[in-house]
C-alpha cells in the first residue's frame, strides 16, 4: 500500500424523508423510506389511515370521519377477540335469517328497557333450570297461559 492511500470519512446521514404523492380532496400519501407503512393525512395534517406492513401482515389503522364496506357477496372476520362499540346508536338490519352459536357462556347487559318482538318466541333449556326473576312484579299476559303442559 503506498503511504497515499485514500482515507475513507463517514460523513452524518440526514434521516430520509417519506415519499409523499398529493391526493384527491387537498390529502396527501405519505410513504415510509423504509417501505413498512405508509399514511393518508387529511389536509388539516390529521391521521385518517395507516397501514403498517409486519411480520404477522399488515395493520390497517382508521380514524376517518367514517367506514363503509360494500360486498356483495361474504364479509368474514376470524379473530381471537372481538369489541364493537359505537358512543351514541348501534344498529344490526339483516334480511335474512340471524344465527348465533356461542360455546361459553352469553351474558347480555341493558341498563335501560330491553324489549324482544317476534311472531313468536321459543326459550329452551335442555341441560339446566330456566330461571325468571325480579325485584318487581311479574306479569303473563295471553289468551291462555298454560303451565306443564
Amino acid at each position: 500500500m503506498n503511504s497515499r492511500s485514500a482515507r475513507v470519512i463517514s460523513l452524518p446521514t440526514r434521516e430520509e424523508q417519506p415519499t409523499r404523492l398529493k391526493l384527491a380532496s387537498a390529502r396527501r400519501l405519505d410513504v415510509d423510506p423504509t417501505g413498512t407503512s405508509f399514511q393518508i393525512q387529511a389536509p388539516d395534517g390529521k391521521v385518517e389511515l395507516t397501514v403498517r406492513i409486519t411480520a404477522e401482515g399488515p395493520v390497517l389503522t382508521f380514524a376517518a370521519a367514517s367506514i363503509e364496506i360494500a360486498k356483495t357477496s361474504t364479509l368474514k372476520v376470524d379473530v381471537d377477540e372481538l369489541t364493537l362499540r359505537a358512543r351514541k346508536h348501534a344498529e344490526i338490519e339483516c334480511l335474512g335469517t340471524v344465527s348465533q352459536k356461542v360455546i361459553g357462556d352469553s351474558v347480555t347487559h341493558c341498563e335501560g328497557r330491553m324489549q324482544v318482538d317476534a311472531a313468536a318466541v321459543a326459550v329452551t333449556s335442555d341441560k339446566g333450570n330456566l330461571s325468571l326473576e325480579s325485584k318487581h312484579d311479574v306479569a303473563i299476559n295471553g289468551e291462555r297461559v298454560l303451565l306443564n303442559c
